[in-house]
């Protein structure tokens, strides 16, 4: 059900306007509730207006409600219609008209912001509606710019409907007119776009109408269209005003049909046909249902049409700057709008009602046994199901069911599960949720691994996510522009280096979905806006380019140079069309992923190998600390691999204890020894230059080398152990005593095993608290059992990236970062830490149950919005508290988290 606001609902326009949605008109056969808003003064005629639609008894309409009353009108809307405002009286300036409207819209914004939900969908009408709209936008900082547009459809309709007649055609006939600019005399009507079918073949409107006419008397009609009929009728325009909003709205909710676009009044980021960013202009615009747009940014334009473009833009800016006191500092920008181009318009746009049997194989709006009755006969898919209508939780249990009985085996799941998210994705989320501790190993790690291997093999005959390689260098941006929705979140890699297995290609698109998957479940981005991509540059490895089900290129891997070029290609095209998109670095090989981490560190991404690695593992180094009875300034910190991620968590680990220590960061790297395949890594040792990655790490006063691992404990007797290494059983049984044997008895020695997936783990929890006689406080990368000792129980944390990057992604995407700072992962493990309770450092555990990813997520998210917004890096207002405090940002998270529902 939908709640839909009309303003002005006592005036001409609302009440030809609000019978048509009481009856259906707008959004079909889906329940509304309607509420018509207007001033006191308008009350009893308001109530009339409530009688005759109650007496109209649409059976779609559950509620009419008329008030005068705001929070009445503006609570929880999910659509609200600006009719409402002053009127343009006889003589009246159009500057006095916006003085007037101004303070209007200023307070019904605050009513926005105070009252409605923050995905409402804003149409305005009452003019000079552009600029209203902007003083709107500004008011309501928690609703996306992308939510608001102005009516530009009255012209377009009236310009359609004089092209009509002046070829004596149907309107309907005509197709692609475009009005561009203010509603006002600086508006243009064009036609450069528009055609009809003539003998079953498309036919410009320039072909066929005279370019005089076009260039003066038309343009100028449309444009004064609403004078003649206030002069000739006495009144405003009113029916065909309805039936204007009724198209505009329907087409921003429902989507425009393929190959048509139409045009609305919306906030411009600034990159379109030279306008400045931040007026609200009449563009070109796909739309795709549910109230997303894409505005067409390439159309050829005569040079008479942009100089008239030109003219209204500088009236925009002109009527913002006089509307300047009634507007707050947002930033005006609308850097979400998304582009296409001219070419994408064919595929874009939503499929009609004939064809919507389609809907059930679409994974985004699909809800197979979900359907109502009430759908299944509107969607046209009346017979297409069995009789039986299903709640959410009933079709979960029933795919539980089906899994136990069909999938005995791990990768059986995946299968499975790939499938159903492949055709529900809501199903699939909620199974997901529904067991986390259980299925989170199979769409992830471990099973994500045995996966990839056979990725080719496995190949599902549908493509979930973008796999781009060299071949598209100079069309990515066009690429990606092929994408039919808003992107919010994306994770790419090449394949290079997948848990421990090398460079396998293109066969790793399992993790780039596999994250995402998990990042969904962590209650952040709606599936329908992230986007998994693969990016090909070949592989090293022989054996995957050999295969004969090899899905990828055959090739050797592409040169660093090569690689980068692709990469500054590709980052400046995603920040282009979807400029507030989160991307996520993921299993770049260790060559070439701190390259890339700091070459678009200003960026809104991160790698979370490297930085969500290190932050999870802190989050349980802080816990484990604790209980080592150790302080933070006596603890030495021996590293098994010194790959990106190695290096990634020892950063980490390395601020925090900077941080608790009170000493620099530099001074606390000396805490902290790598030993990668040669050894100890030190300055002083001898052989190929060191990465440049290690060298912070690479201290100078060791009397010799250590080319063995049990050689370099024997000499640092470290207090903590982490294995990055991806080589099994590297801490033996020997080290492990040898450290109970350094280490006072009342001490506990911390050893992390976190290489993935299982067949590479350094130490088994079992091995780990058996050897070490229970003192051992044990994390792993991959799931490992409890252990009893002694009747006491060791439960092991398993530090996997999914605690902290669902949370990270999303705190980074809530707050609308500019950039993620490295202090956004130390954020991110203190609240992570904070969240382990008592009973769980009884038995040893030092992160919290994962069952609870949601409210850890919600809880990272808040932590980081807060440092973010204090740290003046947002670029969004979502409400923020002005005293710092943490529970309400973490009110708004919650308020904001996606859940799977129907």
């Amino acid at each position: 059900m939908k709640t839909v606001l009309i303003t002005g609902g006592a005036g001409n326009i609302s009440y030809a306007l609000a019978s048509q949605v009481a009856s259906g008109s707008l959004l079909g056969d889906e329940e509304i509730e309607l509420r018509l808003f207007d001033i006191a003064r308008a009350e009893q005629a308001l109530q009339g207006a409530v009688m005759e639609l109650e007496d109209c008894c649409s059976t779609v309409t559950t509620k009419v409600i008329g008030t005068i009353d705001p929070e009445t009108a503006f609570k929880n809307i999910d659509v609200a219609i600006f009719v409402g405002g002053f009127p343009r009286l006889p003589g009246m300036k159009r500057s006095d008209l916006l003085e007037k409207n101004a303070e209007i819209f200023k307070q019904q914004g605050e009513y926005l912001q105070l009252y409605a939900k923050n995905t409402c969908l804003c149409v305005v009408i009452a003019n000079p509606c552009n600029t209203n709209m902007t003083i709107l936008a500004s008011q309501a900082t928690k609703i996306p710019l992308r939510n608001f547009t102005s009516l530009s459809r009255l012209d377009l309709n009236r310009a359609r409907g004089m092209i009509a007649r002046k070829m004596n055609r149907n309107p309907n006939e005509v197709h692609s007119m475009l009005v561009w600019g203010n509603h006002s005399s600086t508006q243009v009507a064009s036609v450069e776009q528009a055609w009809i079918m003539e003998d079953g073949v498309k036919t410009p409107v320039n072909d066929i109408v005279d370019q005089e006419y076009i260039k003066n008397d038309f343009i100028a009609d449309v444009a004064g269209r609403g004078a003649a009929v206030l002069q000739t009728r006495g009144a405003s325009s009113a029916t065909s005003a309805a039936r204007a909003i009724l198209d505009h709205t329907r087409d921003w909710m429902i989507g425009t049909k393929p190959g048509e676009f139409t045009c609305m009044g919306i906030i411009t980021d600034g990159l379109l046909y030279g306008l400045p960013a931040g007026i609200a202009f009449s563009l070109p615009v796909v739309c795709l249902g549910n109230g997303e747009i894409k505005v067409v940014d390439n159309l050829k334009l005569p040079d008479w049409i942009r100089a008239k473009l030109n003219l209204s833009a500088q009236e925009l800016v002109q009527e913002k700057s006089q509307a300047a006191p009634f507007l707050t500092d947002r930033d005006l920008r609308n850097f979400t709008l998304q582009h296409c181009r001219i070419e994408d318009v064919e595929y874009l746009g939503v499929v009609p009602f004939e064809h919507k049997p389609i809907v059930l194989a679409d994974s985004i709006f699909n809800k197979d046994l979900g359907f109502t009755m009430a759908e299944r006969e509107a969607l046209g898919i009346t017979a297409f199901l069995p009789p039986r209508v299903e709640t959410l939780e009933e079709q979960v249990q029933r795919c539980h069911k089906a899994m136990e009985m069909l999938c005995p085996e791990p990768l059986q799941k995946f299968v499975y599960l790939r499938h159903l998210s492949d055709t529900n994705e809501n199903l699939f989320y909620a199974v997901l949720q529904s067991r986390p501790v259980e299925l989170l190993p199979i769409v992830y790690t471990p099973i994500v691994g045995a996966a990839c291997v056979n990725w080719s093999t496995i190949w599902p005959n549908h493509s979930r996510g973008l796999y781009l390689n060299k071949s598209h260098k100079g069309r990515i941006r066009y690429i990606l522009q092929q994408w039919p929705r808003r992107v919010d979140g994306i994770v790419v890699s090449d394949g290079s280096r997948i848990l421990g297995l090398g460079d396998i290609g293109s066969n790793g698109m399992g993790i780039p979905i596999g994250k995402g998957n998990l990042i969904v479940a962590g209650g952040t981005f709606d599936p329908a806006h992230f986007l998994p991509i693969m990016f090909d540059l070949g592989t090293r490895t022989e054996k995957v380019r050999d295969d004969p089900l090899y899905l990828g290129l055959r090739e050797e891997k592409l040169s660093e140079v090569e690689i980068l070029e692709l990469m500054d290609e590709f980052v400046d095209a995603i920040f282009t069309v979807w400029p507030h998109v989160l991307l996520q670095w993921e299993d770049f090989s260790n060559d070439i992923a701190f390259t890339l981490l700091n070459r678009y560190r200003l960026r809104r991404t991160f790698n979370d190998d490297i930085q969500g690695t290190g932050c999870v593992v802190t989050a349980s180094m802080i816990n484990s600390v604790r209980l080592s009875g150790i302080d933070w300034k006596d603890h030495k910190f021996l590293f098994f691999g010194a790959g990106s991620a190695g290096v990634g968590v020892a950063d980490v680990i390395a601020s925090e204890l900077a941080k608790q220590v009170g000493i620099s960061f530099e001074e606390a790297r000396k805490h902290f020894y790598l030993f990668d395949s040669k050894g100890l890594v030190s300055s002083t040792r001898g052989g190929r230059a060191l990465a440049q990655h290690k060298i912070p790490y690479a201290h100078g006063f060791f009397d010799h080398e250590c080319p063995t691992f049990e050689e370099a404990v024997e000499m640092l007797k470290p207090t903590a152990l982490v294995g990055l290494g991806t080589i099994p059983d590297v801490f033996t049984k020997e080290i492990v005593e040898s450290m109970c044997d350094y280490m006072p008895e009342t001490t506990r020695p911390i050893i992390f095993a976190l290489s993935n997936p299982t067949s590479k783990i350094e130490i088994t929890s079992t091995n780990a608290v058996n050897w070490s006689n229970g003192r051992a406080i044990y994390a792993s990368g991959s799931p490992q059992p409890v252990v009893e000792l002694n009747g006491v129980k060791n439960v092991p944390s398993q530090a996997n990236n999914f605690y902290v990057f669902p949370g990270i992604a999303f705190g980074a995407a809530l707050s609308g970062a500019s950039t993620i700072s490295d202090e956004v992962f130390v954020m991110a493990a203190e609240a992570l830490a904070d969240m382990v309770t008592e009973e769980d450092l009884a038995v040893s555990s030092t992160l919290p149950d994962i069952s609870n990813i949601k409210s850890i997520s919600a809880a990272i998210a808040a932590r980081i919005s807060r440092f973010v917004v204090e740290n003046g890096l947002s670029t969004v207002d979502l409400g923020w508290p002005e005293d710092g405090n943490l529970d309400k940002y973490l009110e708004i998270a919650l308020e904001r988290q996606w859940s799977p529902k129907y």
